[in-house]
This record gives C-alpha cells, sequence and structure tokens, in this order.
C-alpha cells in the first residue's frame, strides 16, 4: 500500500489550478494568432471580428488541448487542490464546446 505524499506549496490551492487551467489556452491563443495571423490581423480584431462564433469555438477548443496534459502532470505530482481548479475549468469548457457544437 502507497501512502501519497501531498504537498502544501502555493501551486497546490484551487485557485492556482484554476489560474493555470484559463492561462494556458490564453496563450496558445495568443501563440496561434503570432503564427498564423500576426502581420495582417491584430489580436483583438481577429477575437471580436475575423472569426465567427462557431470559428472562435472551435480555435477555442484546440486551445484547450494542453490543459489535460498539465492536469495529468499535477495530478502525477499529486498536487489535488490544483487538479479540483483545472478539473472544474477543464469541465467547463467541455459544456461550453458542446453547447456551441449544437446551437
Amino acid at each position: 500500500m502507497e501512502i501519497r505524499k501531498r504537498h502544501s506549496t502555493s501551486i497546490n490551492n484551487f485557485f492556482a489550478g484554476l489560474g493555470i487551467a484559463i492561462a494556458v489556452p490564453l496563450i496558445v491563443f495568443v501563440f496561434y494568432w503570432y503564427l498564423k495571423f500576426y502581420p495582417t490581423v491584430g489580436l483583438f480584431e481577429l477575437a471580436t471580428s475575423t472569426l465567427k462564433f462557431s470559428q472562435f469555438m472551435q480555435v477555442i477548443a484546440v486551445c484547450a488541448l494542453p490543459d489535460p496534459l498539465i492536469f495529468y502532470f499535477l495530478s502525477q505530482k499529486h498536487y489535488d487542490n490544483a487538479c479540483k481548479g483545472m478539473l472544474a475549468v477543464i469541465i467547463l469548457l467541455l459544456l461550453i464546446t458542446i453547447i456551441t457544437k449544437f446551437v
């Protein structure tokens, strides 16, 4: 029987996991914009007017793909409270993606 060691660092709390899970898709979205649209389209213009709503949600869904990988890494390191925050955002993004897929 293995005893799990819990970490009590500043990253192992609900709000840190929430912040990580929100920041990662935003950072990936900025990289996506920089690689594909940078010289011709501004970042805020891309997010507000260039993409249609359904296209924008598809881009957000793709940008959220690294979240489960980070969730897995944190769960392997036993950052349980941070995983709870990440899981809340992952479920929220999943629900938004599914709802916009059928609308």
